[in-house]
């Protein structure tokens, strides 16, 4: 399951947030980066996907996040 989190500038802004989190698909997403940036006026609009099927240790290596002691 994939679930599909937009980020961008508010108007007014200086700094990312979250904007929506309720797009179910790609298509659906892209449409939402258009509204936010067009209607809303938004900057700098992005999509991150997060895939919940993998496994998040997948991601990240232990050795590569934690500093040895």
């Amino acid at each position: 399951m994939k679930e599909f989190a937009i980020w961008g500038i508010p108007p007014n802004k200086t700094e990312e947030d979250l904007l929506f989190t309720k797009a179910t698909s790609m298509k659906d997403a892209e449409e939402y980066v258009k509204i936010f940036t067009e209607q809303f006026g938004a900057t700098k609009v992005r999509i991150q996907v997060l895939d919940m099927s993998e496994c998040p240790s997948k991601l990240w290596k232990s050795k590569d996040i934690v500093n040895e002691i």
